[in-house]
C-alpha cells in the first residue's frame, strides 16, 4: 500500500493566517493538518483560513477532520474559513459538510 502525504505551510498575516495544505488529506495524513491548525490558532488571528486548492484527495476522516478543526477554531474565539479545489468541493457539497463550513474562492484576506 502505498504511503500517502500532506504538506501544511502557514503563512501569517496581522489580520489572518493562512494554512497552504498540498497533498491528500485521509486518515494517515490527519494528524499533520491537526498539527499545523493548532499552531495556526495559537497565532490568535480573527480569521485561519484552510486553503486546500493543492489537495488532491480527501477521504471521509478528511472531511470530520476538517469539521473538528472548525470546531476547534470556534473554541478558540476565531474564524475558520475554507478555500477548495474543484474536487474538494464537490466532496464538501455532496456531504452537506458546505454548510457548516465557511467555503471561500480565495485566500485572500476579506474586504
Amino acid at each position: 500500500m502505498a504511503q500517502t502525504s500532506l504538506s501544511c505551510t502557514l503563512f501569517d498575516r496581522p489580520e489572518q493566517v493562512t494554512v497552504a495544505v498540498a497533498g491528500q488529506l485521509d486518515w494517515n495524513t490527519c494528524p499533520t493538518l491537526r498539527k499545523a491548525v493548532k499552531q495556526a490558532l495559537a497565532l490568535h488571528r480573527a480569521t485561519t483560513v484552510l486553503d486546500l486548492t493543492d489537495v488532491t484527495f480527501l477521504s471521509s476522516e478528511g472531511v470530520s477532520e476538517l469539521v473538528k478543526s472548525n470546531n476547534h477554531a470556534i473554541s478558540a474565539g476565531t474564524h475558520l474559513a475554507v478555500v477548495p479545489s474543484t474536487h474538494v468541493r464537490r466532496i464538501l457539497i455532496v456531504t452537506g459538510v458546505d454548510t457548516l463550513l465557511d467555503v471561500r474562492d480565495t485566500a485572500q484576506p476579506a474586504g
